[in-house]
């Protein structure tokens, strides 16, 4: 779901688009409004829309200021420009900052529902290519994490490709994990024995005390014994 931001000092004008994009088949979770570019701006700042719909010509703060600001601030957001017949001028400056369209007054229903699907259309495909970015890089961190865990490279360059990489390895909170290596060495994986011991010294072979009311040995305590080898989270 997408915000939507309406900016325009002739109410009419406002309340006559808010009501057709709201009756209008169209994925906004929320069509905010406002009466000049300040006002958009000072709600912008709170919430930046995913789009704008704004009017050039508008008192303390024009179409134009409005949009030099958002591409300031690197919002990412989608403008609409609405303008008169003698704003061609004012239209072609805001050209250059990067808009989605611009609508002659009075808005035709037929154009504005294809320009308002186009630039949601738009940030549809925009959302998918960032999600899948982000699923690649989520797959790279987790092979050098696992690469680093069974000891194919080291610490110093899991730091370098995690550097490289621009992922941190540290994190507001942290999951603490016990595994528990069943049957006799034999059985085992030589990789995970080898992963167990290189990070627990001893652990590979040793048993675990079971957790139970009657231990003799606290938990904690047994935990205790476990060197800190590791300086930054697992993933």
């Amino acid at each position: 779901m997408y915000r939507l931001l309406i900016v325009d000092d002739e109410p009419m004008i406002v309340e006559g688009l808010k009501a057709y994009i709201l009756t209008a088949d169209y994925p906004f979770s929320a069509v905010d409004t406002a009466s000049n570019g300040r006002e958009a701006l000072e709600q912008m700042e709170k919430q930046p829309p995913d789009m704008l719909i704004t009017d050039i010509r508008m008192p303390q703060l024009d179409g134009i200021g409005l949009l030099s600001a958002v591409r300031e601030r690197e919002w990412g957001t989608k403008v609409i420009v609405l303008s008169g017949y003698n704003d061609f001028e004012y239209v072609r400056s805001m050209a250059v900052l990067g808009i989605e369209n611009y609508l002659l007054k009075p808005v035709n229903e037929e154009e504005l529902y294809a320009t308002v699907s186009a630039t949601l259309k738009k940030l549809d495909n925009e959302q998918a290519l960032q999600m899948k970015e982000q699923l690649n890089a989520d797959l790279i961190r987790e092979n050098i994490i696992n690469r680093w865990l069974y000891g194919s490279i080291g610490e110093n360059e899991l730091i370098e490709r995690a550097e490289f990489l621009d992922f941190t390895l540290e994190a507001a909170s942290y999951q603490p994990c016990i595994i528990r290596l069943l049957g006799t060495n034999e059985d085992k994986d030589p990789a995970l024995l080898r992963c167990a011991d290189r990070f627990f010294p001893g652990t590979a072979a040793a048993t675990m005390p079971a957790i139970t009311r009657e231990t003799s040995l606290p938990f904690t305590a047994w935990m205790k014994r476990i060197p800190r080898r590791i300086p930054f989270p697992f993933f």
